[in-house]
């Protein structure tokens, strides 16, 4: 089998347009995973950001409060009133990481902020200790900690659609290269001389 040669700029006029297709298509394809993966990477940032506060002030807030209300109930009230605008922050800062996070996929992490957002506004809370401070923003951290860090994998690998796109490209260009070798006696074979009118007055003689 040979190609005839008024077909190969045909051939090689389909190729380059693939080509060109594909490369347009790839780019397309990084430049919206690049895009994702800032906004990720702003997210994580910003949720750890949150989060770092949050336990500070958690752990800030309820142990001095236990110490004030083990001077007296009237000095632990009074350091409730007068961190007003603290636990008000305390509450922001709960739904500011909750809004960020997935109810299913982040479901611990919120459960263990609502709890302590809840230990800290009960004043006549008798759970309200020093363990249980520690234990909670202990559990806050290590489950944070499991977020951001399959989160930053996640920005490190690619979305999915840049993750197939990619592999999918290799297999292409590998299955390309194939089909040229194999029909390269096809592409590459020497056409016939064309026959003179010379000629053929001398193979009739």
């Amino acid at each position: 089998m040979q190609i005839s040669p008024t077909a190969l700029p045909a051939i090689a006029t389909i190729a380059a347009a693939l080509v060109a297709g594909g490369v347009s298509f790839i780019s397309m394809m990084v430049a919206k995973d690049q895009k994702t993966s800032e906004y990720r990477q702003n997210w994580i940032d910003s949720l750890r950001k949150d989060l770092a506060e949050y336990v500070a002030l958690f752990v800030t807030l309820t142990s001095y409060e236990i110490m004030a209300f083990k001077e007296s109930k009237e000095k632990g009230k009074a350091y409730v009133d007068s961190q007003q605008d603290n636990w008000i922050k305390l509450n922001n800062l709960d739904t500011c990481i909750t809004l960020r996070l997935n109810p299913k996929e982040h479901k611990k992490l919120i459960d263990l902020l609502d709890e302590a957002t809840h230990l800290a506004a009960d004043t006549n809370s008798t759970s309200m200790t020093t363990d249980k401070i520690n234990q909670l923003s202990s559990d806050i951290t290590d489950e944070s900690q499991l977020i951001l860090k399959a989160e930053w994998r996640r920005v490190k690998r690619g979305e999915w659609s840049f993750f197939i796109t990619k592999w999918g490209a290799l297999v292409l260009a590998i299955s390309a290269f194939v089909l040229l070798y194999i029909y390269r006696p096809v592409l590459f074979a020497p056409q016939p001389s064309p026959t003179t009118p010379a000629q053929c007055c001398e193979l009739s003689h």
